[in-house]
């Protein structure tokens, strides 16, 4: 039985290819026994004809006594001439394929369908011309067969709206052009005949066929990219092919992109249009764990037609010899991890191993997290991270060591994280072992170093017994609301911080430490914090603050207004808290303790207020001031209800306000030298009137020598109080009244 059915089958593959589909005037229709290749083995007499109907079957004995139902071939003299068991078959030489008139053409089948659905078969080694336009309707599906090409001419088009079937074989050539409708959804450039040179030709002919859909790479070879392509569409490559682009040649990819994590470049002249994918791999180019620099390189620099884009790297070792440069906007580097994603750095030189530089202008918006900076190497200078002119810039979970002791070490010092400028800066969650763990510099496109600058959550540690601090701002640095929190855990060196400036001509403002904890120095000349401004730095800020080991405490030159609170400073070898002179203008200290022994370097201050200290070199509540400044605190000023006053301090010939001209009542007013007083004070009337003066000690006009005046100062427009007993006093002033 196997036998005959192999025969039969033989009979209608050879009755396709020779096709059987022809008119009833081809020779095919006249003698079908009169063929080539056919006479002598079968003749028409020997086959059972049918009319191409479902119910055209008969019976034959198998050779185990069963019995098996055959379809019988449609008659080449019947009317359904082109149709062999419900499947239709073209024939190659009807001639032009877009004409209907011509029968047994492709077009003839599609006007005999007269729309009703069917797949029509294109037998191989044959090919179709198209002479006349034409389109395949949605209900016909299309399979061509190895060697069956369609040839449309030039200005000629093939639209196929139905569904389409073919190997990865050429099945279109010619001039004219090939168009899909939307049940098309992936194509083959193979379809057009790729060759492995100037391939560009074919992906773009096929992306111009496609309506909406996906062109799919599917070959285990490359394909040349020897010009410059642009594909809309999506674009899918699949494992084993590689686009190979051309010196100079840009491959732009506008439609999405779908690969795995393989390589599918080769080449830098990659560029992915806006929204094409949510994350890049360099392994799409290749990474082979040596100068993998170079694969991480092509990845960012095909993100230049992206509004954003991110880099994303694996849970393994990347090995590098070179800098890596970000120079563009929103460029995400992600790790998979703190620990899992290392960039290992291995330079022939003094290097940096990755920066982000847009060459001499501000790159805004990118961040990296999630991965490690490694070495081994200690014998060059090194720079793990080089921000150089940013703005809004996040650094998350990131480490950067060494396989040294001394971890990023290296040459005359090794650098972790360097920022060159400019403005808002999220570091977070940072362990830095490095001879320099943070270098703050100069930006060398604007006067805007460093503003608005968060360091959360830091663990540095410098090299051990150096003279290197934790984190240094270099001379020249303007800075402006910078702020250290979190957990701060700050680990040898030669200073905590460290910033001597000597050539600003700009104020800085707004430098806070918070939760600092320095440890484990060893060195008995640096402090914990050093900051000596060139002009002025106003609002410096210390909270909870520990110091221990041998660093000394704090050292401040030419700093406006610095308070230190709920800090503890110990040091084992007697060493100096805290180091002052004349430039330092309002310090207020708050619940603070010093370690017995330590001491308080000053010259040129006043202890303005404060408690007796308990133990060490400094009171833990206390404000000093310059000896040469007047200082000249806020009034308490309270209305409508009796309240204690606070202590308000004048210097000699200290003038103060004690009320505006809209306040009508009485103040009682205590001195720290003697006795107290009580004025009414008159509103609008611009005067006061002295109500009890038991001590005779003070006046109701300004600048009575010997004593303290009460009055109204018409130049300022208020009530004041002034100091003229020849030192400083203490008053206490309380309000009672109301104000109109």
């Amino acid at each position: 039985m196997d036998k005959w059915i192999k025969r039969i089958c033989n009979l209608l593959i050879m009755m396709g290819i020779l096709g059987l589909s022809g008119c009833l005037t081809s020779p095919l229709a006249a003698d079908i026994t009169a063929l080539e290749g056919a006479t002598g083995y079968i003749g028409k007499e020997d086959i059972k004809w049918g009319t191409g109907q479902p119910t055209d079957t008969f019976t034959v004995t198998t050779y185990d006594g069963g019995s098996a139902t055959l379809t019988k071939v449609p008659d080449p003299d019947a009317a359904d001439e082109s149709i062999i068991k419900g499947v239709w078959y073209v024939a190659a030489m009807a001639g032009d394929h877009g004409n209907a008139a011509l029968t047994g053409s492709l077009a003839w089948v599609i006007a005999t369908l007269a729309g009703d659905p069917a797949t029509v078969i294109l037998p191989g080694d044959q090919t179709y011309q198209i002479s006349t336009n034409l389109t395949v309707p949605a209900t016909v599906c299309l399979v061509m067969h190895r060697g069956a090409e369609f040839s449309v001419d030039n200005t000629k088009t093939l639209t196929i709206n139905g569904t389409f079937e073919a190997g990865l074989y050429q099945v279109f050539s010619g001039a004219g052009s090939v168009k899909f409708g939307s049940l098309v959804t992936e194509v083959y450039p193979e379809w057009w005949g790729i060759d492995g040179v100037a391939d560009e030709v074919q992906l773009d002919i096929a992306d111009t066929a496609l309506t909406d859909g996906t062109i799919i790479l599917n070959r285990n070879d490359s394909y040349a990219i020897d010009d410059d392509l642009i594909i809309d569409n999506a674009l899918w490559i699949k494992k084993g092919a590689v686009l190979n682009i051309a010196i100079t040649k840009t491959l732009t990819i506008n439609g999405p992109f779908e690969a795995g994590l393989y390589q599918t470049f080769n080449g830098t002249g990659v560029t992915f249009g806006e929204d094409v994918c949510t994350e890049i791999h360099p392994e799409w180019w290749g990474i082979d764990g040596t100068a993998d620099e170079v694969q991480i390189q092509q990845a960012i620099e095909s993100a230049s037609g992206l509004e954003g884009a991110t880099i994303k790297l694996l849970p393994k070792d990347y090995n590098t010899v070179a800098t890596i440069t970000v120079n563009r906007d929103r460029i995400n580097i992600v790790g998979s991890g703190e620990h899992a994603t290392r960039i290992m750095f291995a330079p022939t030189a003094d290097d940096v191993c990755m920066e982000w530089d847009e060459g001499g202008t501000m790159i805004s918006q990118c961040t990296i997290r999630d991965l490690s900076f490694y070495t081994d190497d200690t014998t060059l200078n090194k720079v793990a991270m080089r921000l150089e002119d940013i703005d809004i810039f996040e650094m998350k979970n990131v480490q950067i060591s060494g396989s040294d002791a001394n971890g990023w070490t290296g040459g005359t010092e090794s650098i972790g994280l360097q920022i060159q400028g400019r403005n808002i800066g999220s570091i977070q969650n940072i362990n830095i072992f490095a001879d320099v763990p943070i270098s703050i510099e100069d930006n060398p496109n604007s006067t805007i170093d460093i503003d608005h600058f968060n360091f959360n959550n830091l663990y540095l540690t410098a090299k051990n017994d150096s003279t290197t601090p934790c984190v240094r701002v270099a001379d020249g640095v303007n800075l402006q609301n910078v702020t250290f929190d979190g957990v701060q855990a700050w680990i040898f060196g030669s200073y905590g911080f460290y910033w001597n400036d000597t050539t600003t001509t700009s104020t800085s403002l707004s430098l806070s430490f918070n939760n600092v904890r320095l440890e484990q120095s060893t060195d008995t000349t640096g402090y914990m914090f050093y900051i000596s401004h060139n002009t002025y730095l106003q609002n410096l800020s210390f909270h909870n603050i520990f110091g221990t080991e041998k660093l000394n405490g704090y050292y401040l030159r030419n700093i406006l207004n610095t308070c230190i609170k709920n800090s503890v400073f110990t040091n084992n070898v007697a060493g100096i808290a805290l180091n002052i002179d004349l430039s330092v203008r309002n310090l207020k200290l708050n619940s603070n303790y010093w370690q017995t022994g330590t001491t308080f370097t000053s010259s040129d201050q006043t202890l303005i207020s404060g408690t007796v200290q308990q133990q060490g070199p400094l009171p833990t509540n206390a404000i000093y001031q310059a000896t040469d400044a007047t200082y000249n605190p806020e009034p308490h000023f309270l209305t409508d209800a009796p309240i204690s006053g606070t202590i308000k301090t004048l210097l000699d010939q200290g003038k103060a306000e004690i009320a505006q001209d809209t306040f009508v009542g009485y103040a009682f007013i205590a001195s720290s030298s003697s006795y107290p007083a009580i004025y009414a004070i008159n509103g609008v009337n611009a005067s006061v009137t002295e109500v009890n003066d038991p001590g005779t000690l003070y006046e109701p006009t300004e600048d009575n020598d010997t004593t303290t005046n009460i009055y109204w100062d018409a130049g300022n427009v208020r009530y004041e109080i002034n100091n003229e007993e020849g030192a400083s006093r203490d008053y206490y002033i309380t309000l009672i009244g109301r104000t109109r």
